[in-house]
């Protein structure tokens, strides 16, 4: 069934660069190979074309890649990223995505689902920067998604996080928390950093960090802006952890939280 959705199909990916990122366009070059393009959407560091040096360096050169350069041969791996992978400069924290106009219209005549896994994961971020990443920035895909011809669906990686204001038994929906987030999301914007800095933990309220805060207007306001009735997935991942079996078992990028503990336990010096 997968296959048959997306089959021909092109994808814009964000956060490549990051562990989730990194796993889906794994996944997809392996098991959907029958997409026909894949947008990488890399945030620029440096000069001129900086964003595939990132691709090269931070991408194509991870482990993750192994089984498949494994299975393809490295001939065949590098024939298949040519013929799939797009390398495209991207920053969702500016408004117009960092995007030139002729890239924005080829897009737009091309595009058919976004998957969204870029965001600001640090639970000590400022709130402005969470708010501006993680609500901004995807607010933004959902209007170039607006503006695409075929576009069939957005999906936001969210956060199981995004409920932690509430006890008991906790269900997988968008509850009501009394907070008008449109207004909330406005008054944000148009504050300066000293005033959010000082009125932070009064904003916060219940959350206890910008990340949970920010994830979680972030997905009332995609339904509430989602004018053209595009399909809106919301994916609320746990804690992310080390591979369990694909495709390379153990497989991690990062020692951040559960995955460093993994690795202690995996060599050993944890038990």
């Amino acid at each position: 069934m997968l296959t048959n959705f997306y089959t021909g199909k092109t994808i814009l990916l964000t956060g490549a660069t990051g562990f989730l990122g990194k796993v889906v366009l794994e996944k997809v070059l392996r098991s959907l190979p029958v997409v026909k393009t894949i947008y990488l959407a890399i945030t620029p560091k440096g000069g001129a074309q900086s964003e595939y040096n990132r691709f090269q360096e931070e991408i194509m050169e991870s482990q993750i890649f192994d089984r498949l350069k494994l299975e393809l041969g490295m001939k065949n791996f590098i024939r298949l990223v040519q013929q799939k992978v797009k390398v495209i400069p991207f920053d969702l924290l500016r408004l117009d995505l960092g995007i030139t106009k002729q890239l924005r219209d080829e897009i737009t005549q091309n595009l058919n689902v976004i998957i969204n896994a870029a965001a600001s994961i640090n639970f000590d971020e400022k709130l402005d920067y969470a708010v501006r990443l993680n609500t901004t920035g995807p607010l933004l895909l959902l209007k170039l998604a607006e503006e695409c011809a075929a576009i069939e669906a957005l999906l936001q990686v969210s956060t199981t996080t995004v409920n932690c204001d509430r006890t008991g038994y906790v269900e997988e929906t968008l509850y009501d928390s009394g907070i008008d987030w449109q207004s909330e999301y406005n008054k944000l914007v148009n504050l300066g950093r000293r005033d959010l800095d000082m009125m932070e933990k009064q904003i916060l309220g219940k959350f206890p960090n910008a990340h949970c805060y920010s994830k979680r207007m972030t997905e009332h306001l995609l339904l509430a802006n989602n004018t053209r009735g595009i399909p809106i997935i919301i994916m609320r991942p746990s804690i992310l952890t080390a591979a369990l079996d694909e495709p390379v078992k153990g497989w991690t990028d990062t020692v951040n939280f559960m995955s460093g503990v993994t690795q202690l336990v995996g060599l050993g010096i944890l038990t």
